[in-house]
């Protein structure tokens, strides 16, 4: 039993490598005849040999069985992590851009559209089980991704793994800018919503202009090429064909929403 937990608590391939080579022991020893009265001591070490080799043969079965388990419940784990970050976190990042681009249109039409917005019945549900929860989960999760994932040169080309790094970096700058954000327009004010003249004043500040575009940049990125991946996990796209295509039309995501994005940085900075 002593041996068993010792190789149990051992590290995977070294629990192979050494199941390996006891069994190689064991077939040398077949080489020699145990049975002869010259070698009577062979008859026993080949016996503690096959008692060694049977247990380490079922500690390995354990931890492969474990492995199992433990790597599909990961897989759900990034499934769920790449759903939330499309529905329902995508689909509000998209309306909230929306939302602030009636600031192109006008003061009024940007209060009108916040009052809308801040006015909506259960508004405080919605808020903590549509986004903020959906959000913290997300980010926790996507923190320890960054931390753990490793690039992958022999399944991915050199673009995507590019894209697989700048996902992480952005991911690390969309949870400060995303914190500070709610903080500031949301925690801050209460009860009250923001308006115009709110972000007027915060991206009338040089810092907090260029700390609101490389944030409000830096999440569309991680959307739409979260979008890509989201695709991939879900299998949607299987194919290298399917993927190229995805990579085209999620350009064309980034591309659209960083335009209403930066339009409206603009505008609350420069009123233009």
């Amino acid at each position: 039993m002593n041996i068993f937990n010792a190789f149990k608590n051992r590290n995977k391939g070294t629990v192979f490598l050494t199941l390996e080579t006891v069994r190689s022991t064991i077939n040398m020893s077949q080489l020699y005849n145990v049975n002869s009265s010259y070698f009577p001591f062979l008859r026993n070490v080949r016996v503690e040999l096959l008692n060694m080799y049977n247990i380490m043969k079922l500690t390995t079965d354990q931890i492969k069985g474990g492995n199992t388990l433990t790597e599909h419940r990961e897989f759900l784990t990034r499934r769920l992590h790449s759903l939330l970050g499309v529905i329902p976190i995508g689909i509000f990042l998209i309306q909230h851009l929306v939302v602030n681009h009636f600031a192109v249109y006008g003061e009024e039409n940007f209060n009108k559209a916040a009052e809308f917005m801040h006015s909506l019945p259960f508004r405080l549900v919605l808020e903590f089980g549509v986004i903020f929860i959906p959000i913290l989960f997300h980010a926790i999760l996507g923190v320890y991704i960054v931390f753990v994932a490793r690039n992958n040169m022999r399944n991915y080309s050199f673009f995507r793994n590019w894209m697989f790094y700048l996902q992480r970096i952005t991911g690390v700058i969309t949870f400060v800018f995303v914190v500070w954000h709610v903080w500031e327009t949301r925690i801050q004010l209460g009860s009250e919503g923001a308006d115009y003249s709110l972000m007027e004043g915060i991206l009338s500040n040089p810092f907090m202009f260029w700390f609101y575009m490389i944030g409000v940049l830096s999440t569309i990125f991680h959307f739409a090429n979260g979008l890509w991946s989201f695709c991939v996990t879900w299998g949607i796209t299987q194919t290298p064909k399917s993927q190229k295509i995805a990579t085209y039309a999620t350009l064309i995501v980034f591309l659209a929403l960083s335009y209403v994005g930066v339009r409206t940085i603009i505008t609350f900075a420069y009123g233009v």
